[in-house]
């Protein structure tokens, strides 16, 4: 039991951080202007860490050469995600609906996918290692962060009303631990080299959201000190990795 409970509560714990930055939005909006540009650093830093000094080495070990294929195929699924998400919204604001895009089910399934999808990186991290998922676990907590934020402030930006807004940030803060408690029902039943290649594509996908989404973003505020923060997020998975 406890092996369920414990990857679960901190998968739900890493998802909170969505419903913080929900929180945010409504309640603090002048915090989130002064320091959003410092979070994202920061969440694009650990989360680039995590990928190059945790999951990857830890899938490498389990799946040998193929690691970098099936983080490619990580990295490329999300891009296809986010392209046809673009795509849907331009055919949109092309027909005059201006930016009613972001109510469509297209974009909703896209950041949904990406929240479970987190959720199955902590449980395969926990599966293998448990300090591994407790490494990934906080990787997730800190990029879902601004993800709250991000989530709510494009529902509210296109018109959706804010109890409706609301419900869909709630929906992609519990896909994450659901994400979790799927992996491991299903982990049991797959072999060392399987996991391998699911944490491998999980690698991926934490590297195309830091260097397509979060990068870009940090670089807007064209400062030497949110350049320093993204540094540190890097060093300081960098120092975890060598206490292992």
């Amino acid at each position: 039991m406890n092996s369920i409970l414990f990857p679960v509560l901190y998968s739900a714990i890493a998802g909170s951080a969505t419903l913080i930055g929900l929180a945010l939005v409504l309640f603090a909006e002048k915090f989130i202007k002064r320091y959003s540009f410092g979070v994202v650093s920061l969440a694009a830093g650990v989360l680039m860490g995590t990928a190059f000094f945790h999951i990857l080495p830890e899938a490498l070990e389990l799946t040998g050469e193929n690691v970098f294929f099936w983080a490619l195929i990580g990295f490329a699924v999300f891009f296809l995600v986010e392209a046809f998400v673009g795509f849907h919204a331009c055919k949109e604001e092309e027909e005059g609906k201006g930016h009613s895009h972001v109510l469509g089910p297209v974009a909703i399934i896209g950041i949904l996918f990406h929240s479970l999808l987190d959720g199955i990186a902590i449980g395969i991290g926990f599966e293998l290692d448990f300090t591994l998922g407790l490494i990934t676990a906080a990787a997730v907590m800190i990029h879902e962060l601004p993800e709250g934020v991000f989530t709510l402030s494009i529902l509210l930006h296109s018109g959706v009303k804010v109890k409706k807004a609301v419900l869909w940030t709630v929906f992609v803060a519990l896909a994450t631990p659901i994400g979790t408690l799927l992996t491991l029902f299903l982990a049991p039943d797959l072999t060392e080299a399987n996991l391998g290649i699911l944490l491998a594509i999980a690698g991926g996908s934490f590297l195309y959201i830091a260097a397509s989404d979060l990068v870009p973003e940090s670089h807007k505020s064209r400062s030497l000190p949110t350049a320093a923060i993204m540094i540190a997020g890097l060093i300081l998975m960098y120092g975890i990795s060598s206490l292992e």
